[in-house]
């Protein structure tokens, strides 16, 4: 007799490797299951598995687009920023509730520099014509694992959807080894390991203006030329292609302007944050890692 269910769970995986094809194919052998996958994540030795082989035929592209619209004509990107804001409306209301209003809708553009493409995955997912077509409890939503995860999933769970995240790996490793890393750095910045670096010494009004190259395509300062005298003109360093501070500084400088190194550890020394700043900090991090809402 077959034990496997009679009811089909539809399964949408954001990112195919060779273990979730082994894994899902081994659930298939006990229960009813079509599994749909991110043809543009996918990678490469999972497509190759899964189309060469007959044994997959249960694993299928999805498609997917952002670009659709749903059955009532609105487009599945208004979905998505419907989402991205309800998620960081949802999270502030339980967990930091006596925060400004400021604060509270900086986490929007946090929470989607570290879950945009889970986000518009599910979203593209949950209007495709396979999902509206379905149960919504039938279906599961398998993403990369990360530590903000867990705001999507409180935020979908209360809608009835089901995610899981991929099992601890060690590329997953450094985004729960980076708070330690920004305490630590806090903490040295703290004790004078690390000063800011600028040539500013009495600060006035100043235009701050992104570091352009002098061999770039794009310079920033074009309209330098006819600026006034009665405020500085300030060229801050914080991107990750940035040359050598020694080499901007050089450059800025030969064109008689101010300049600032606005990168982590210098930033943290100008921020001059203190004990108190540190044990809160220290909280948060314990409040995330052990999930306690008593913060």
């Amino acid at each position: 007799m077959d034990a496997r269910s009679d009811k089909t769970e539809i399964v949408w995986i954001e990112r195919l490797t060779i273990f979730e094809v082994y894994r899902f194919s081994l659930k298939s052998l006990f229960s009813q299951l079509v599994v749909y996958y991110d043809k543009e994540q996918a990678s490469a030795q999972a497509k190759a598995l899964v189309s060469r082989s007959g044994y997959f035929r249960n694993f299928l592209p999805a498609e997917l687009s952002i670009e659709k619209k749903d059955r009532k004509g609105y487009s599945v990107q208004y979905h998505f920023e419907e989402h991205l804001s309800a998620c960081s409306e949802h999270f502030a209301s339980k967990h930091i509730p006596g925060q400004m209003d400021a604060f509270k809708k900086m986490l929007t553009p946090y929470f989607s520099s570290y879950l945009y493409w889970r986000l518009v995955f599910i979203t593209m997912a949950e209007y495709s014509e396979v999902f509206q077509g379905s149960d919504p409890q039938d279906n599961l939503f398998y993403i990369s694992r990360h530590p903000l995860n867990s705001v999507l999933i409180e935020y979908f769970r209360e809608k009835g959807y089901r995610i899981q995240q991929s099992p601890f790996t060690g590329g997953s490793f450094k985004y729960y080894l980076r708070p330690v890393y920004h305490l630590l750095s806090v903490l040295l910045a703290r004790f004078g390991f690390g000063r800011g670096q600028t040539n500013i010494v009495d600060p006035r009004a100043a235009v701050w203006v992104e570091y352009g190259h002098s061999r770039s395509h794009v310079d920033f300062n074009f309209w330098s030329r006819g600026a006034g005298k009665d405020y500085d003109i300030a060229c801050y360093f914080d991107r990750s292609d940035d040359a050598p501070i020694p080499e901007m500084a050089k450059e800025v400088e030969a064109r008689g302007f101010k300049w600032i190194n606005l990168h982590f550890r210098s930033l943290l020394s100008f921020a001059r944050l203190g004990f108190r700043d540190l044990g809160k900090m220290c909280r948060a991090f314990f409040y995330c890692g052990s999930g306690s809402r008593n913060f």
